[in-house]
């Protein structure tokens, strides 16, 4: 019988967690269905490689890359990507907010300045 070690063991149960979380906050329509498939696909895929770690031996080759350890890193820098041009996005449409409220504010406030007068 082959002995499952710690992080086989754990990594599923973490991403499962993270998976009900992700459920959570799509309930509670914090993230939109595309984020939430995103995070089922992320959390699921990484629960069964670190489960099944012998899967990462038939992805080289499909893929073009010399081993499985280097596809976890390259598609690992992908999605860190993806995430920082997501960040990048929403603060982005923030700064824009912050700016329109600032400027409604301002003429809000000068009206009422000159009301007073």
């Amino acid at each position: 019988m082959e002995q499952i070690s710690l992080v086989a063991l754990l990594t599923p149960i973490f991403s499962l967690l993270m998976i009900v979380r992700a459920v959570t906050l799509f309930s509670k329509r914090k993230q939109t269905w595309r984020e939430l498939l995103l995070w089922i696909v992320l959390w699921a895929g990484i629960g069964f490689v670190a489960f099944y770690p012998a899967v990462l031996d038939y992805l080289p080759p499909m893929i073009g890359i010399k081993s499985g350890v280097n596809v976890l890193i390259f598609f690992g820098f992908v999605l860190l990507f993806y995430a920082f041009f997501r960040l990048f996005i929403k603060v982005e449409e923030l700064e824009e907010k912050i700016v329109k409220m600032n400027r409604e504010r301002a003429i809000e406030k000068a009206k009422r300045k000159t009301d007073s007068e």
